[in-house]
């Protein structure tokens, strides 16, 4: 693989380059500086509303469960209780794919099965345990989240969280005080751009995807990025209509259902890097209102690196690579220790492998988004010096959240979309869509 020096003087290399690291993070200081320093606007009418409608919300619910269970007292919190009400008083079982009842974990010594969201979302279709998860879900966006934000800013109503950059393993940047990466989509539209400004967000399409067709240089998952073909729907095509995919791809792709088709293979497209399993794949998908057998969620697991066997060599190498050298990197030099491959029991060197394949994806794809952070910083500087607002707020996974003045959004957004599709050079190109809005939400 060919050798480039990238922004910032990085050195683009598949061999290990520690140094690679230092000077990448060392490059973002000055982003992160300037989003510690900015913050967000939090619109704290909106928040407050808000927080009145949810706990009116989570009473009515809570009326509606006591309704439906017959109990006036019932505590749809309590998990003893919502543990007795589904396995003993609804009579409610589990049962794997040769159709034998498997019940979930105990807890508290053995006395109440575990009522995890995973085990509960398969009883989704009954109706009390229905109010119970949209209770669960209503609670914790009022407890989490809506109730704690507005003390969490700062006297000009914005929000400035603290930004980690050597936290995990992977290279990822984390936030915390608040943790702003994992907030909800649907509480996203009371953070708001300053008046004459824009919020602008620009976001790497399916960067690990990418990373991963570069690593494994998979003909068909390369063919997919560079044709700017849907890579869930030409999967589902690949699997379900393989015989006409193999002769005309469009004409399967066209084929192809969206809920039934599609979303599960979205959900392996997006975790067969992360050591997809048959029963997380079940379970993700009983979330979504799919509910299939494990046999057949094994079975599509085998047809997606059947499909992709460039994916399959890369992951036996990045294994080789685990056990042989007890650590592997990311194509910028990034490494991880995997000692658990050393390990005597089975399912400890099952977990390490997981992580070995996985760690050069996520860090691959980190590498590459700090990389165009430092590319930005520029574009920042230079709006700036023109005395127009052009800042950095917020880092959330993949994408880049800006507050610009309205009369150069625009702009902006296309300038920042070029550069994040040119800072790294990969075997197939990178994607990147941005929005303008008012909101956060307004971002999509």
């Amino acid at each position: 693989m060919p050798t480039h020096t990238l922004p910032g003087g990085v050195h683009f290399s598949p061999y290990p380059c520690a140094p690679n690291i230092e000077r990448i993070d060392r490059n973002i200081l000055p982003v992160l500086n300037k989003m510690t320093r900015y913050g967000i606007l939090l619109d704290k009418t909106h928040f407050s509303n808000l927080a009145v409608e949810l706990e009116e919300k989570i009473e009515t619910v809570r009326l509606l469960i006591a309704m439906e269970v017959g109990k006036p007292g019932f505590n749809p919190g309590s998990s003893q209780q919502v543990s007795d009400l589904i396995y003993k008083d609804l009579g409610l079982k589990t049962y794997d794919e040769s159709g034998t009842v498997r019940m979930p974990p105990t807890t508290h010594g053995g006395r109440y099965y575990s009522t995890d969201d995973k085990y509960l979302s398969g009883f989704a279709d009954n109706p009390t345990v229905s109010l119970i998860l949209e209770f669960r879900e209503l609670d914790k966006m009022y407890g989490t989240y809506v109730r704690t934000i507005i003390g969490k800013a700062d006297s000009d109503d914005r929000i400035r969280c603290r930004w980690n950059y050597a936290d995990v393993v992977t290279g990822r940047l984390s936030s915390a005080d608040p943790n702003m990466q994992n907030w909800p989509e649907v509480l996203r539209a009371g953070f708001i751009a300053s008046p004459g400004c824009k919020l602008v967000s620009h976001d790497l399409s399916q960067i690990e995807m990418r990373v991963g067709a570069h690593e494994s240089q998979d003909p068909t998952l390369m063919k997919a990025f560079h044709e700017g073909l849907d890579t869930h729907t030409m999967t589902a095509a690949y699997v379900f209509y393989r015989d006409l995919a193999l002769t005309a791809i469009q004409d399967a792709m066209a084929l192809v259902d969206k809920k039934t088709q599609r979303a599960p293979c979205k959900t392996v497209n997006f975790g067969i890097f992360y050591g997809q399993t048959a029963e997380g794949l079940q379970m993700g998908l009983a979330g979504m209102g799919i509910f299939q057998p494990l046999q057949w969620c094994q079975w599509l697991i085998d047809e997606w690196y059947r499909i992709y066997s460039g994916v399959t060599e890369y992951l036996h190498r990045a294994h080789y690579r685990a056990r042989r050298y007890g650590m592997v990197w990311c194509m910028f030099g990034r490494s991880r220790l995997v000692p658990e491959t050393k390990s005597a029991l089975n399912g400890i060197i099952s977990a390490g492998l997981r992580q070995a394949g996985n760690m050069p994806i996520q860090a691959g794809a980190q590498g590459i988004f700090k990389i165009g952070m430092y590319s930005l910083n520029h574009l920042y500087d230079a709006y700036e010096a023109l005395g127009v607002v052009c800042r950095p707020l917020l880092q959330i996974h993949d994408e880049m959240i800006s507050e610009v003045s309205e009369e150069v959004a625009q702009d902006f957004a296309e300038q920042g979309k070029s550069i994040l599709e040119t800072c790294v050079p990969l075997s197939v190109p990178l994607g990147c869509g941005y929005g303008i809005g008012n909101t956060w939400g307004d971002l999509k």
